[in-house]
């Protein structure tokens, strides 16, 4: 095994870069917002071009890596039509009402057939009026009233007769469930009209006899029966006479109504607005008399504004590039669209076809919708819905519900064909979990778009992040920058993408810090934003973000929080930790503390008796045991009892990238070798004892750095970290100028044992032919002490 521990140099820390030649930079370049994203551009622009179901696309990536930018600005490269767009419109449907029927128009002409459709209805009513003000029609009107009337009167004159002659006649009288009084019939005595009730004081008074009565009582049953038969026969020929007038008077207007629709129609070939107006035409035919009658009856409504009136839902009069629309909150209204209701001062409510709204996913139909997937996804019901209209191809609009979910309208909307291509951006976590747990969803997103979060640093690169920074200046006029401005912004970039021979694309942190440069810039009254403007811009913002930091180095500095920067102590190692804010992150030492004895418990892991270690900090633990089965207990078995513990964390604790630490903790504890404190350790190991990469390595060293630096700088203290790990160096000038100073050092190992050798001072040791480690070295001593335990252990059994 190499044990051959390596320093890092300030010349291997340092990280060298230019500015490319002027010839080299393509200034002049338009998409400059989307660089390093080759893949990501290639499946969007496959994504769009294809036009085939199910080809919608989903944009996963860092916030920052221009995701949105990047998408508006290929969707502008591809947003002119390759076929004309409809214009959407909702009209009356005659046959049924609550049944509302969508017309698909030409691009631009739904208003114009608005228009023109306001324009028939006015024409037609002044013509309707001139046709049946003809003498011609009323002359015939008025001699079928004169018929009928005249009939009426020869049959009632002839009965009144008959009543006379059989001693009755008819009187009007009031009838209070009815508003008009109702005919009966009284009789006649001595030609005086008298009531039955006088005729009874007539019988006991001998006037009239008994029969005479019954005689006139029977006559009343008779003729009234007499009189509904012919009242009902006069109705009867009266609805028949209304029907002829209403025959003759659609006659009347016929021709007209014909031959203004016929005019129209030239005009408006589409097939639904074709047969639209062939039932507005007999509409208007059956209906006329209502449609001049200013008095119309409000069970039909006004005419005028909503029988015959055009809803435009969707107008691309003034839109020269296919709709691409950015839904910040799909809701089921916002996204499908709504039927509104207006509310009286009693509280009932009212609506019509006149008042169904489009929602984007219509109003982006021939183009392209946005949406951000934590918005869409809130709700299981919008997400459902969405699927269904990628499914058929279909909105259906729909009414809102009352708070007991009971429907406020019972319109039901014909539902509008849409072809609309929907684009979710979110994260990669999100586009797993859906492909994982919902079966449809890579079914209606067959693309998936990655942006990455960094890119290769080559000259190439490096130019193309010049353009940015120039053109993002333009773009805002801010000051210009110099070309160490631009190699400290470049240093910037890369520090972002944590390794060395990459640069960040997470543009939108690079746009801020020209922004604040040149905030700072403006400050100190300089013309340009140079090295010191950008440096100072970090700085500051560094400042407004790391109280949380400044206030765990003061307690460390205090005693409060316990880190040993120097001397030696058994069983404990400074470990490394990164904090993350969110906002901020930033490395800090923490004491890693191991105890061991005889037993059979195994490694404890305090963390996870407390409840405050993550699933991948409990595998690094279990991982530790199996490096120990491998290494050791081959001559005995592995019995004893031991706890690892993070001291004075009271917080989640995750991740691997402490283990080699907690290992060099548990092993110097039994082999009671002291430990070097001016060497903090961050590494992942395996069962094999190799060391592995971690993340935030950069971070956790400054942190170090900054708790050594604050006390005092000893010329001894620095940072072991993983080989694998030396790429993803990138720090900062302190710390370089400590390192090239001589103060502070930087080294890297590959296996456990390197690492040993190093804070212990001691040789690791190899096993020899005979299985046994040489004598003095730490495995040899781990070896004793756990073969010891061992037999400890099986004397207390």
């Amino acid at each position: 095994m190499n044990t051959n521990i390596h320093e890092l140099s300030y010349e291997e820390l340092k990280v060298s870069l230019r500015l490319p030649e002027k010839h080299e930079i393509e200034e002049d370049r338009t998409n400059w917002g989307i660089i390093g994203q080759p893949r990501a551009l290639k499946a969007l622009k496959m994504g769009i071009e294809i036009k085939a179901k199910g080809y919608n696309l989903f944009i996963t990536g860092d916030p920052g890596t221009g995701r949105k930018t990047a998408t508006m600005q290929i969707l502008k490269e591809h947003s002119s039509k390759s076929k004309p767009l409809k214009d959407l419109a909702y009209v009356y449907n005659f046959k049924k009402p609550q049944d509302p029927k969508i017309l698909y128009l030409p691009e631009g002409k739904a208003l114009k057939f608005k228009k023109a459709m306001k324009k028939l209805v006015s024409k037609l009513k002044t013509i309707i009026v001139e046709n049946l003000s003809e003498e011609s029609y009323k002359s015939d009107r008025d001699k079928m009233i004169t018929d009928i009337e005249r009939q009426e009167n020869r049959i009632l004159s002839a009965f009144e007769d008959r009543l006379v002659e059989n001693g009755f006649r008819t009187i009007q009288i009031a009838d209070e469930e009815k508003e008009e009084p109702v005919t009966d019939l009284i009789p006649l005595y001595n030609d005086e009209a008298v009531t039955f009730e006088e005729l009874q004081t007539f019988v006991t008074a001998g006037t009239i006899t008994e029969d005479q009565w019954q005689e006139v009582r029977e006559k009343y049953y008779y003729f009234m029966d007499e009189m509904k038969n012919i009242f009902s026969s006069i109705k009867k020929k009266r609805d028949q006479m209304e029907e002829s007038l209403g025959k003759a008077a659609e006659d009347a207007v016929r021709q007209s109504i014909t031959k203004e629709l016929k005019k129209i129609k030239k005009s408006w070939k589409t097939d639904g607005i074709k047969e639209y107006l062939s039932e507005v035409e007999k509409d208007v035919i059956q209906f006329h008399n209502v449609l001049i009658d200013d008095s119309v009856n409000e069970e039909m409504g006004d005419l005028l504004t909503e029988r015959y009136d055009i809803n435009v839902i969707v107008d691309h009069s003034e839109e020269n590039e296919v709709p691409i629309i950015t839904e910040n909150h799909p809701t089921d209204v916002n996204l499908f669209g709504n039927i509104e209701t207006n509310m009286d001062m009693s509280g009932e409510s009212s609506t019509s076809f006149m008042m169904i709204r489009a929602g984007s996913m219509i109003q982006a139909s021939g183009g392209f919708l946005i949406l951000q997937a934590e918005d869409i996804l809130k709700t299981e019901e919008t997400w459902n819905s969405l699927k269904r209209v990628l499914q058929t191809g279909q909105v259906e609009i729909r009414g809102q519900q009352s708070p007991l979910g009971i429907p406020i309208t019972n319109l039901k909307p014909e539902a509008v064909s849409v072809d609309t291509k929907v684009i979710i951006i979110g994260s990669s976590d999100m586009y797993f979990t859906l492909s994982q747990l919902d079966s449809d969803f890579i079914k209606h997103f067959k693309i998936s778009v990655e942006f990455d979060s960094d890119m290769v640093r080559d000259n190439s690169t490096t130019a193309e992040y010049v353009v940015f920074i120039k053109n993002l200046i333009k773009k805002e006029k801010l000051k210009e920058i110099d070309n160490e401005g631009i190699l400290e912004v470049c240093q910037y970039g890369i520090k972002l993408s944590e390794r060395r021979d990459r640069l960040s694309t997470r543009f939108s942190f690079i746009s801020d810090l020209l922004r604040e440069s040149d905030y700072w810039a403006s400050l100190n009254n300089k013309k340009m934003i140079d090295r010191d403007s950008v440096i100072q811009a970090r700085k500051e913002k560094n400042y407004i973000l790391n109280l949380p930091e400044e206030k765990l180095d003061d307690q460390i500095n205090r005693g409060i929080i316990l880190i040993d920067r120097d001397g030696s102590v058994i069983g404990s190692v400074n470990g490394l930790v990164v904090v993350d804010r969110g906002y901020y992150s930033f490395g800090l030492p923490v004491r890693i503390t191991a105890s061991a004895g005889p037993g059979k418990k195994g490694l404890i892991n305090i963390e996870k008796e407390s409840g405050l270690s993550g699933h991948i900090h409990d595998k690094g633990m279990f991982i530790l045991e199996g490096f120990l089965r491998k290494r050791f207990g081959f001559s005995y078995p592995l019995s004893f009892t031991s706890s690892i513990c993070m001291e004075q964390s009271y917080s989640g604790v995750d991740g691997d990238s402490a283990s080699a630490a907690e290992l060099f903790s548990l092993i110097s504890e039994l082999g009671e070798i002291p430990i070097q404190q001016n060497i903090a350790v961050t590494g992942s190991i395996n069962q094999f004892g190799e060391i592995q990469p971690v993340g935030g390595v950069s971070e956790k060293i400054e942190g170090f750095f900054t708790v050594c630096n604050k006390k005092e700088l000893t010329g001894s203290q620095g940072v072991m970290i993983p080989e694998s790990n030396k790429n993803n160096l990138l720090l900062s000038d302190k710390v370089l100028q400590a390192v090239k100073d001589g103060l502070f050092h930087i080294y890297t190992m590959t296996c456990v044992d390197e690492g040993l050798e190093l804070i212990t001072g001691m040789k690791a040791g190899i096993r020899e032919k005979n299985g046994m480690y040489p004598e003095g070295s730490i495995n040899r001593l781990i070896d004793e002490k756990l073969e010891k335990f061992s037999i400890l252990s099986l004397d207390k059994d």
